[in-house]
């Protein structure tokens, strides 16, 4: 079972592949995680290895915030780090078009289960140093005020 990562925009998103990110139609028989973004065009979003699972991500019943030590990047997930940092790439590009862009985090046959809250998150606040992602609620992530 993996992680999926679920982008959606409110403008077109190219599929293509790298070999730190992929961005791809999504799945027909995972068209119902459809529901719970607001915005029209949605996207699966793949790390290096071609799930999700490589992103950062914590299972809690809340958000909390990212701590010293949480997470360490060294020569044996590097390309952990590089996904992340292609992923934070393509958001801040998304937001620069369109204003702001969703996310969803879900295990691979969750996609009909409602999101657990909602987590809002300005642009600013994506450092793939430090962001991760609290499985299963839906992020909306906006730019920063002028």
């Amino acid at each position: 079972m993996c992680l999926l990562l679920y982008v959606a925009t409110s403008g077109e998103q190219a599929c293509f592949e790298t070999d730190v990110l992929k961005v791809e139609e999504v799945d027909p028989a995972r068209e119902s995680v459809r529901q719970w973004l607001s915005l029209p065009v949605v996207r699966f979003v793949g790390a290096h290895t071609g799930c999700s699972c490589d992103f950062e991500s914590v299972i809690a019943n809340e958000p909390f915030e990212f701590y010293e030590g949480m997470f360490e990047y060294d020569k044996d997930n590097e390309d952990d780090l590089r996904s992340m940092q292609a992923l934070v790439a393509l958001i801040r590009q998304h937001v620069a078009r369109d204003g702001r862009v969703e996310l969803f985090p879900v295990w691979d046959g969750d996609e009909p289960k409602p999101p657990l809250g909602t987590i809002e998150k300005r642009l600013s606040a994506l450092q793939p140093e430090t962001w991760f992602f609290v499985q299963h609620f839906l992020y909306r992530v906006t730019a920063d005020p002028p």
